[in-house]
């Protein structure tokens, strides 16, 4: 049975490919997944843009072998789509959020981060049991993703856009109550590499 997303976003776009047998680099990958709070995230890099999506197992429940408990085509709902721009992508209003590299289920966070060549990257974050829009998103200091000017978390390119625009594969780390998110950035091959870490 397949479960590739059945709407119409999804199928407007295509995914992105690549020739590289090795040395992939999170820019280079079409999927990422998460688990939070329940859901399973996909984030999608197409040759368009990013998108994210959301399974809500109980969309679509019959008829067999559709259930109410599993992922099934119907069952993808987009989320954080652009208010602006093209409404299928979910860039958070910002067309230079161009891959969709990090997506990473963190204490009690959604995290989702964007490669981007001029701003830096651009990491936001959501504590919403089950976040669909981009105001469900903060960035930093708190302000909602949705709002104008809301900078991701640390400042976008952590203070230094024009060093910091491209996302390495992140990991999180739990120690007892504590979730430790561990990001890689860098300005592409050949460049230095730097740790940050986010503790939730």
């Amino acid at each position: 049975m397949s479960i590739t997303p059945s709407a119409p976003e999804y199928q407007a776009k295509q995914s992105l490919t690549t020739d590289k047998a090795m040395d992939l680099e999170p820019s280079d990958r079409a999927w990422r997944m998460a688990v939070f709070n329940g859901h399973v995230y996909l984030g999608r890099n197409t040759t368009a843009g990013p998108q994210l999506w959301r399974c809500d197992p109980e969309r679509v429940s019959g008829p067999s072998p559709a259930s109410v408990q599993d992922c099934d085509a119907g069952d993808w709902v987009l989320i954080a789509a652009n208010g602006q721009g093209d409404g299928q992508l979910s860039q958070f209003d910002n067309p230079r959020n161009t891959r969709l590299t990090l997506l990473a289920a963190n204490g009690g966070s959604l995290y989702v981060g964007f490669d981007n060549a001029v701003d830096g990257v651009v990491i936001y974050r959501s504590a919403v049991e089950v976040p669909t829009s981009r105001s469900d998103f903060t960035g930093r200091g708190g302000c909602l993703a949705a709002s104008t000017g809301c900078a991701g978390l640390g400042g976008n390119g952590f203070g230094q856009p024009s060093v910091h625009t491209r996302l390495g594969e992140a990991a999180t780390v739990t120690d007892g109550e504590l979730g430790f998110l561990y990001v890689p950035v860098s300005g592409g091959p050949g460049t230095p590499v730097r740790l940050y870490r986010q503790r939730d």
